[in-house]
């Protein structure tokens, strides 16, 4: 049996069959696990505007494996998501897509492009340095951790809150 609460498409948590389009500003994040997640301010058509949460797939080892980080998005970037709304909270979505201010596109799963030519290479972006791992290694304390592979497999500890 599968303790995993699923994918973002998935229709016990999700609505499935309900993707909506957002157009905003990155207001926040909360980078952390299980899932690492965005706030998005969108102005709706009626000029009032409207917090969104961004839920991403994926922890936040993973995410940072493949180069991005809570440092990687800045808040004021203005850029566009697709997803599907939560059953939870009208206004959260499972994030499928995201137009990052580039014009890079990051896709969840093997989804198609939905506004660029260009897919986000998620491989390949972040390197570290000794004195990088030296200084996460001395600022890791508490008993929740995550361990993240670094350069020659280097495993560099990055602490995590308290649940």
């Amino acid at each position: 049996m599968s303790a995993h609460h699923g994918a973002n498409s998935n229709p016990d948590l999700y609505l499935a069959e309900n993707l909506i389009e957002l157009d905003g500003e990155i207001s926040g994040e909360l980078w952390r696990n299980p899932h690492p997640r965005l706030m998005m301010t969108v102005t709706g058509e009626d000029g009032e505007e409207a917090e969104w949460e961004l839920e991403f797939s994926g922890s936040v080892n993973g995410w940072v494996r493949q180069g991005v980080d809570a440092e990687f998005f800045q808040i004021g970037d203005q850029v566009k998501a697709a997803g599907v709304v939560s059953r939870r909270d009208p206004t959260s979505i499972g994030l499928l897509h995201l137009l990052l201010p580039s014009g890079e596109e990051m896709v969840s799963g093997n989804r198609e492009l939905r506004w660029s030519d260009e897919q986000f290479a998620t491989t390949g972006r972040r390197t570290f340095d000794r004195e990088e791992i030296a200084a996460a290694e001395a600022a890791a304390n508490g008993i929740f951790r995550v361990w993240v592979n670094g350069p020659a497999g280097a495993r560099i500890p990055r602490s995590m809150p308290g649940c």
